[in-house]
């Protein structure tokens, strides 16, 4: 009522079928490279906005529990190999080509916005958290492609997500914005994912494509689909022959023994053949993500020092630890340590949990540090001392954990508490930036990859 000219706007690029958003700053006709923006003191009449070049660009809403950020890393690079400018959202911040243009946690619709009016970007990958999506929704209707990569117990208890079942139906909101005609990519592997799924109407599953992966070479399947099959990657391909691709090949699985981003590499090559990319550039592009700082910071970065394998990771919940157990699971032997942190509005059933998952590492050696940026009003050592509790009432030997509230000298402490050929789960939250700066100090170097695994 307050801005008559602006919903006039929005009414002239629904007539003319235009993808159209507004925020507090400005309104935007278009997206991306062919996207104009007025402020809302200065909007523009019918003939300027007919002047326009607006056009869409092709667009994916990313979201799960865990594997986010790494998956739609993996989209953006494929896109690069194939002489795309992506912009893509994430935990990390705003990235556009490749180049950071915001630094931080961008996963909201502000993010998603800033993505969409940049001049250069012409694919929008928009990791979307559920924080964001509780608050604010989204930013367009109309996405080419949804993907949710998992569904596990985290932030339960906040904005009414009670269980995971709620947490799944709220996730599952990406794939309500996807146009008729486009394509929905699940994990098969998450049962609470499929269960939220089934509960969907049919009418709107009979519009749109629904493209599975998963790690069962016997999961049903049908039309565009991934799975594991041995040590290949397996696109089923309308009216053509399945792409096939070694796992070894993809430098972010370690030889395939990191399940969780092979679950993630079939998830991204899945996107992106749905947003239109070859299966070459996709098989290029999964190929060309390292596991180090510069293409995938924080995630899965494989290190070695004195003789000592550390690998720097994000995992934050159970569901993120029990792929941190598959991983060691598979790991060639040698001794298991491990950095521990904790938000402080976690509950303690949800911190259990957690000190279980990590237990069932089979660990010889806990370090628990503080996350004062994160403490919601706790006191960071109450938080981190129920955590130490935690893993003694899980079964962890008594003596081998210690409490060090400093994220990066937590870090330091376990790799010298550590023996040699150790594997080192060095799990960085805050300080991801120091704990690299401590490791560079070190003498640490990317670790090639144990032959029992290449």
């Amino acid at each position: 009522e307050e801005r008559p000219r602006l919903n006039a706007c929005h009414a002239w690029a629904r007539a003319h079928g235009l993808p159209a958003f507004d925020d507090e700053d400005a309104f935007t006709l278009g997206l991306g490279k062919h996207s104009t923006s007025w402020t809302l003191d200065a909007l523009p009449n019918d003939e300027e906005l007919a002047a326009c070049d607006a056009q869409s660009i092709p667009l994916a809403y990313l979201t799960g529990t865990n594997g986010k950020t790494t998956t739609t890393r993996m989209v953006a690079r494929i896109a690069q190999t194939a002489g795309y400018k992506p912009g893509n959202t994430s935990s990390d911040g705003i990235i556009v080509n490749g180049a950071p243009i915001e630094e931080g946690d961008w996963t909201g619709p502000g993010a998603a916005r800033m993505d969409l009016r940049h001049p250069e970007v012409d694919v929008a990958l928009l990791e979307t958290a559920r924080g964001g999506l509780m608050r604010r929704g989204l930013v367009q209707p109309d996405a080419d492609v949804a993907l949710v990569t998992n569904i596990s117990a985290d932030h339960l208890g906040q904005w009414g997500l009670t269980d995971v079942h709620a947490l799944a139906d709220a996730k599952l909101v990406v794939a309500r914005a996807v146009r008729p005609g486009g394509q929905i990519v699940l994990n098969r592997d998450c049962p609470i994912l499929v269960s939220a799924f089934e509960r969907m109407d049919d009418s709107f599953k009979e519009n749109r494509d629904i493209c599975w992966f998963s790690t069962d070479a016997d999961a049903p399947r049908e039309g565009l689909a991934g799975w594991l099959e041995g040590d290949e990657l397996v696109l089923a391909l309308d009216g053509a022959d399945d792409f096939r691709f070694c796992v070894r090949d993809i430098p972010l699985t370690l030889g395939g023994a990191a399940l969780h981003n092979i679950q993630n590499a079939l998830a991204a090559a899945l996107v992106a053949r749905a947003l239109g990319f070859e299966c070459e550039s996709i098989r290029e592009g999964l190929a060309s993500l390292l596991p180090n700082e510069d293409d995938s910071r924080g995630r899965c970065n494989l290190y070695e020092v004195d003789n000592k394998y550390l690998l720097l990771d994000f995992a934050h919940n159970p569901g993120g630890l029990k792929m941190m157990a598959e991983l060691s699971k598979r790991w060639p032997d040698g001794g298991r340590y491990f950095l521990m942190g904790q938000a402080g509005d976690r509950n303690h059933a949800l911190v259990e949990e957690l000190a279980q998952e990590a237990v069932s590492i089979g660990l010889d050696g806990v370090v628990v540090k503080n996350l004062p940026g994160h403490a919601y009003e706790r006191d960071p050592n109450e938080v981190a001392q129920c955590q130490v509790d935690a893993l003694y009432k899980a079964g962890q030997k008594e003596g081998t954990v210690t409490h060090i509230p400093d994220e990066v000298e937590a870090a330091s402490a376990l790799i010298d508490m550590a023996s040699e050929s150790s594997l080192i789960f060095l799990i960085a939250h805050e300080n991801v930036s120091g704990i690299m700066e401590m490791l560079n100090s070190r003498g640490a170097a990317l670790a090639k990859i144990p032959e029992q695994l290449s």
